[in-house]
């Protein structure tokens, strides 16, 4: 069945859909690997972001007595990594996957032993939350 919508600059534009079966379809878009890479990748990355962002926020609100800070941190690591986005692809291109992982790695391990020895202070804490987003 075909449809036919009148646009604004009056032409008509052909808005039909295939009548494909949704099984066919869905077996083709599940075998797609791009689609699967992408989906895959956006995955991983939602759940490191999520379970970073919420232990930071128990332990700001928990730990440090703290719940009128967690927006003001989490907001801060959350630009932190987007504005370090660029760095990463540039050392990535440089440096490899391999070795950006281990730096990673090590940058990221005394950040968190730190948060067991900072204040409750935002000065405190700001450095610490920005190199996370290095990390």
């Amino acid at each position: 069945m075909t449809q036919v919508v009148q646009v604004e600059t009056h032409t008509l534009v052909d808005i039909s859909t295939p009548n494909e079966p949704v099984l066919k379809t869905l077996r083709v878009m599940l075998t797609f690997k791009p689609f699967l890479y992408a989906s895959g990748i956006y995955l991983c990355y939602d759940t490191a972001t999520s379970t970073l962002q919420q232990a930071l926020a128990l332990y700001i609100q928990y730990s440090l007595d703290r719940s009128d800070m967690v927006e003001i941190c989490l907001t801060v690591v959350t630009a932190s990594i987007v504005v370090n986005i660029p760095i990463a692809k540039l050392l990535l291109d440089k440096l490899g996957r391999k070795t950006i992982c281990f730096g990673a790695v090590l940058v990221q391990t005394p950040l968190l032993l730190s948060l067991i020895f900072i204040p409750g202070s935002l000065a405190a804490m700001i450095p610490i939350l920005v190199a996370f987003g290095v990390g």
